[in-house]
């Protein structure tokens, strides 16, 4: 695709962008377990789906990640709402919270 120099970004580039960047300052402020994450072998935007079927290889990969308790409670800590934390989406992080708190109370 051919931008136009004063075109601006989409949505999706902003997002992952600010993800990327994000995750690179944490990964250097001392998030060891981001290190172990299946996700690292794949582009940023893999776990920022935009359809169905990459939404399911996303949680496909993170099914077989090492940290994928680690990776959810931060999510759900920091209250991401874009991409696939931990195997779930923002809809599956909501109802982990209501669950968690169902259950402490």
């Amino acid at each position: 695709m051919i931008r136009h120099a004063n075109a601006r970004p989409s949505i999706t580039a902003s997002r992952e962008l600010g993800a990327s960047i994000g995750g690179l300052i944490t990964i250097l402020n001392g998030e060891a377990w981001m290190r172990e994450g299946a996700c690292r072998q794949f582009e940023a935007d893999t776990m920022y789906p935009e359809t169905p079927t990459e939404t399911a290889h996303a949680k496909a990969v993170c099914s077989h990640c090492p940290v994928q308790r680690e990776c959810l409670d931060y999510a759900l800590a920091r209250d991401e709402r874009y991409g696939i934390w931990g195997g779930m989406t923002i809809k599956g992080r909501l109802r982990e919270i209501q669950r968690r708190l169902t259950v402490t109370t």
